[in-house]
């Protein structure tokens, strides 16, 4: 394929990181790119070859691939800082740009921590003798290799090993320790059972087996290497917000107080029993608002008292339905 013959190649990156595969041992770098009005997206980074082509973008080893991953991420800053759009939008891709290096870099920061730590467990644990490892026959080229990996790693249960073919190819099988302290024959690797023997560096440290969940084995390995003290702190927190729950749900379960009684349309409170005529000889309302704070169809005649020269009904004449004001 022809570089520009996919409408891909066209696509707008903005950061880039590289991604290790343990399959074939080398860097993958991936690229953030951007998709218009939808948030963007990782995928595997292609470049072109010097004779038009297409190739992955892939290192070698992870010193170079962290290094060009460090000059690529400026130069895409730079240019999307450069570029001549609504400020608004750009900011938004800025923040979206960093939010996804930050995640990236701290799940690397936080993988490498967690093998630091299995290693470090381990650091006494007695090493296997190369004579002393019990392989079947056809595993015999391997045992040097499979010496050096748990000389690094005595808990080992799951390792993967190069198998050459040629001299210039080969391929990654995978061996793995039964309970009997056996290795069993190797079994040729794939991509999923490659990232299962890498894992395995850091959950058979910790006692658990590469074949679980990896989400929830790094949560029960975070929870290992949380402090004491962050511990205590996120009970205090979580029994804080349970004491607020509770106290929350007692004012919701509180009896309600009262309502206040009904207030007539002038602001006077209404009375508990049936109004009379002197309770609303003040008002100077209509006759049917009258009607309604007196709680009757207006069949009671009302008589007022001045209001210091404002209009007030003095009298209401149910037979003709007429008002007399003064």
């Amino acid at each position: 394929m022809k570089w520009g013959d996919n409408a891909r190649d066209f696509d707008t990156a903005l950061a880039v990181w590289p991604h290790y595969r343990p399959l074939f041992d080398n860097w993958l770098m991936q690229e953030l790119v951007e998709q218009g009005d939808k948030a963007p997206v990782w995928r595997d980074r292609r470049v072109p070859t010097e004779n038009g082509r297409v190739r992955s973008d892939v290192y070698p080893d992870r010193e170079t691939a962290l290094s060009a991953a460090a000059t690529l991420n400026q130069t895409l800053h730079d240019a999307l800082a450069a570029r001549e759009m609504y400020a608004g939008r750009k900011r938004s891709l800025q923040l979206k740009v960093a939010k996804n290096l930050q995640s990236k870099e701290r799940l690397r920061e936080e993988e490498e921590l967690m093998l630091a730590e299995a290693r470090r467990r381990h650091a006494n644990d007695p090493r296997p003798d190369p004579s002393a490892i019990v392989l079947p026959a056809e595993l015999a080229p391997f045992r040097q290799e499979l010496s050096e990996h748990l000389s690094d790693m005595p808990y080992l249960r799951v390792v993967i090993v190069t198998v050459p073919e040629t001299d210039r190819s080969w391929h990654r099988s995978i061996l793995y320790l039964s309970h009997d302290n056996k290795w069993s024959k190797p079994y040729i690797a794939g991509e999923r059972s490659a990232a299962k023997a890498m894992r395995a560096r850091i959950a058979n440290g910790f006692g658990y087996s590469a074949d679980d969940h990896w989400g929830k084995t790094k949560a029960k390995i975070r929870q290992i290497l949380l402090p004491r003290a962050n511990q205590l702190l996120q009970r205090t927190a979580s029994s804080s917000g349970t004491k607020k729950m509770a106290a929350s749900v007692g004012r919701s379960n509180r009896p309600r107080p009262p309502k206040s009684p009904r207030e007539a349309p002038c602001g006077r409170k209404a009375p508990s029993a049936r109004p009379t005529t002197a309770d609303w000889s003040f008002c100077p309302i209509s006759r049917k608002a009258a009607s309604r704070c007196a709680g009757t169809p207006g069949t009671d005649r009302m008589t007022a008292e001045p209001n210091h020269g404002t209009p007030i009904i003095t009298s209401i004449s149910p037979s003709h339905n007429s008002m007399v004001t003064s």
